[in-house]
């Protein structure tokens, strides 16, 4: 569905971006940990410029079954897609 409604806006429009702010599939990408949907609009419609803002957020697998009491996003096995970029550094700096 996602993939029909991106090829009808990029018909009619300009720009059009993809965002998944959660994913919950992880899949390594040039480089990145992104979700799996954003790895595939990124292929189809040749998205790799900003991959990290498209999949700031991707949870581990088993974030559901192995929640610790420890607060921070590390406990909820979230991993940020950023790499090296501004963002990635900001997320760096706020996960210590």
């Amino acid at each position: 569905t996602s993939i029909c409604l991106m090829h009808l806006a990029r018909m009619k429009y300009r720009r059009v971006g993809f965002i998944k702010p959660f994913g919950g599939q992880s899949v390594p990408y040039r480089r990145l940990v992104v979700d799996k949907d954003v790895a595939l609009m990124a292929q189809v419609f040749d998205l790799n410029q900003d991959l990290g803002l498209m999949s700031p957020v991707v949870l581990s697998s088993d974030t559901t079954h192995s929640r610790s009491a420890a607060s921070g996003s590390r406990a909820w096995g979230m991993t940020p897609a950023l790499g090296s970029s501004p963002q990635g550094r900001a997320w760096a700096r706020f996960s210590r």
